[in-house]
């Protein structure tokens, strides 16, 4: 396997605490380095080329503009058949770019995204593994990316570079470039993989903007937008997904898109419900979702709060779970029912002691967040 058919691309700014660190795992695995310095007002570029040595090419974007314009300069100018991302504040595991490469180019895939090793940013302790989750490797899992982003790694895989030329970065986003990717990816009918191999280590910092949740999601709503809801169905079609798993995505993407209405329109239609049936990925069952779903867009809406409290009560009947606590709490709230709320956002805060929406509620002693999806139930994300 010739890792020298591989460039390690690093987008990096005011990165010269970290970039060694990359730029050394990424020459230790063979291939050219390209450290695309975004005008960076430190000595991030000099660290990197003394750290990476004939290896390493800097190069500069014409203007410092987004992450989409920085990573769009870097895919210009790769010349070899593969390439692979890297953050200027992570590291390559030793072997990763073979171990891809293998899996790549016997399955031929268009793109393979792996697992990852989660470390802190300011001990460098191994925090826990973020495994790829069984599902994504099934034949047309790669559609319910449009529900959430499943995978560990969304940022970092290995892309054919001509197939990374064709679909591009979206050079207008700051962030979310990567799940925009997928995307595009997905509707383009792109041959991607999911592996279990681990091959990164992210280091997580508390000041990354990717733990931004507000930022993150106005632009996650942002790159959903650009696609049609009739688009997204016929996916999900000729996929060979149900009418049932096809509705609940098309209510995930509009509360996802900022759009709580849509919402309340798909699950007017959505077919009969199993009692007890429909955990599937998201472990939860269908009727606790639809009355969870129903009364926390009633909740956006504040339309009928008194509705939106009976089915968020509802659905803690039937399943106690944290964000149906926290929403009921909210709609208590909002019915001046103050000493409820609090009740069930401290519930709420002690089944998931990192639950931020209950612990913001308490603190400012009001209903403040809703979490409008239900939170990730497998361990390859955080609770969010």
């Amino acid at each position: 396997m010739n890792t020298n058919e591989v460039t390690t691309i690093i987008c990096a700014r005011d990165a010269e605490g970290t970039i060694a660190r990359a730029v050394l795992s990424a020459a230790a695995e063979g291939g050219p380095v390209i450290v695309v310095d975004d005008f960076s007002s430190d000595e991030t570029a000099s660290i990197a080329l003394k750290a990476g040595g004939e290896a390493v090419s800097v190069i500069r974007p014409t203007e410092h503009r987004t992450l989409g314009y920085a990573r769009s300069t870097g895919v210009a100018a790769v010349e070899t058949p593969w390439l692979i991302w890297l953050d200027a504040d992570d590291a390559f595991l030793p072997g990763r770019i073979v171990s891809l490469l293998n899996d790549a180019e016997s399955n031929q895939w268009d793109a393979v995204w792996d697992a990852v090793d989660l470390y802190d940013g300011e001990t460098e302790n191994f925090i826990r593994r973020l495994p790829m989750p069984d599902f994504m490797s099934e034949p047309g899992y790669a559609v319910r990316l449009f529900e959430r982003n499943w995978v560990p790694s969304p940022a970092w895989p290995l892309v054919k570079t001509e197939f990374a030329k064709r679909i591009g970065y979206d050079e207008s986003l700051p962030t979310a470039d990567d799940i925009d990717f997928m995307l595009r990816s997905v509707v383009h009918g792109a041959r991607l993989g999911f592996v279990e191999s681990v091959g990164y280590k992210q280091f997580a910092y508390p000041s990354s903007l990717s733990r931004d949740l507000s930022h993150q999601r106005n632009w996650l709503a942002h790159v959903l937008r650009k696609f049609d809801y009739k688009e997204i169905k016929r996916l999900y079609s000729r996929t060979g997904f149900d009418s049932l798993e096809t509705v609940w995505a098309l209510v995930t993407v509009a509360l996802f898109r900022r759009e709580a209405e849509g919402a309340l329109d798909f699950m007017r239609v959505l077919p009969p419900l199993i009692k007890g049936e429909g955990r599937g990925l998201w472990g939860l069952s269908d009727e606790w979702r639809r009355a969870f779903q129903r009364g926390t867009c009633l909740l956006i809406l504040a339309e009928d709060l008194a509705l939106a409290e009976k089915e968020l009560a509802r659905a803690d009947s039937m399943e106690r779970t944290p964000e149906a606590l926290n929403n009921w709490g909210v709609a208590l709230d909002r019915l001046g029912e103050k000493k409820k709320a609090l009740e069930c956002w401290r519930m709420a805060l002690e089944m998931l002691p990192s639950y931020l929406d209950a612990r913001l509620n308490i603190e400012a002693n009001k209903g403040v967040r809703i979490t409008e999806i239900p939170l990730r139930r497998l361990a390859s994300r955080s609770e969010y």
